[in-house]
């Protein structure tokens, strides 16, 4: 009875394996921690403390600048990335200046996951500074997550993309000889009732 359900329970172990392997990365249902900072510009309608990530833009804040401009900031965060977004309704926009001109930080991510780095960059601004990429900072640490841009540019969008654990699926290789040994026990298995079958 035993060999007989040994096959199938190894099966089951591997379908849980790589069940358990999918959801590892997944960031929807976290709750995570959120901040809108500026040395610059301290007028500043942060973001909101906490939020759980699920549909709809988790954070935006507002910034004022010297100059009486608006700029909303908005961190939206979907299942395995983080897009950052930077829009202003004011017709003179484009700021420029320091490193740290603004910063945010995320914290609460799992334990395993290793970074977000950029994946994408877009700008809608004037054509001059269509490939200006403002970001600065792009630092992982423990569960946190810091970000700094030195500039504000209408219409721009960074997408940050989870960088997973190291790989914990099986190679090719590994999997190949896996399910050769499985196949081999399963044949001789069966090869062993058959036998059993005909000398009864």
């Amino acid at each position: 009875m035993r060999s007989r359900a040994l096959p199938f329970v190894a099966l089951a172990l591997l379908a849980m394996f790589f069940q358990r392997s999918a959801k590892a990365d997944s960031l929807t249902g976290l709750t995570v921690t959120g901040s809108l900072n500026s040395y610059y510009f301290p007028d500043i309608t942060p973001f909101p403390h906490s939020a759980v990530i699920g549909t709809g833009v988790e954070f935006q804040g507002v910034i004022h600048d010297i100059y009486s401009q608006t700029w909303n900031i908005s961190a939206n965060f979907t299942d395995s990335s983080l897009i950052v977004s930077v829009s202003s309704p004011d017709n003179f926009a484009n700021v420029f200046g320091p490193t740290d001109l603004i910063a945010l930080s995320f914290s609460g991510f799992p334990a395993d996951l290793t970074g977000f780095p950029l994946t994408d960059f877009t700008c809608a601004c004037l054509p001059i500074f269509g490939s200006y990429n403002s970001l600065t900072t792009n630092s992982y640490s423990g569960s946190t997550l810091n970000l700094d841009f030195s500039a504000l540019l209408n219409g721009q969008t960074y997408t940050f993309s989870e960088e997973p654990p190291p790989s914990t699926v099986p190679e090719p290789s590994t999997l190949l000889l896996f399910s050769t040994g499985l196949t081999s026990a399963v044949c001789a298995f069966f090869r062993r009732r058959a036998s059993g079958i005909a000398n009864g």
